[in-house]
């Protein structure tokens, strides 16, 4: 079974929690993964982390950050199709509705 850990900083991490929580997808009701429930240290690292990423991030000039978010609007857009079918899974939505739901 696939366990979903948490994603700080730019990296897959564990967390220091046993507790995990069953995923299903919504279109079938079967079980399709799990994922580890942060516990409250884990929880006050990754806010820690985002503070100090925004520290950085609020200094940088509007213009980098706009080049940035471009640029990320460009991966969404290259891997539209993956992405689609992630929502798929995860709403049980039809894959032309979920591909309606990134695209807005």
């Amino acid at each position: 079974m696939k366990l979903i850990e948490h994603f700080v900083n730019g990296k897959i991490i564990p967390g220091s929690s046993d507790k995990k929580g069953k995923v299903f997808n919504p279109a079938t009701g079967e079980q399709e993964s799990e994922v580890r429930l942060a516990s409250k240290s884990d929880l006050d690292s990754a806010v820690e982390v985002a503070k100090k990423a925004f520290e950085s991030w609020s200094l940088k000039p509007a213009l980098q950050r706009a080049r940035i978010i471009f640029k990320f609007k460009e991966l969404i857009e290259k891997n539209s199709d993956e992405l689609t079918k992630l929502i798929v899974s995860e709403h049980g939505k039809v894959y032309e509705d979920a591909r309606g739901s990134l695209t807005r």
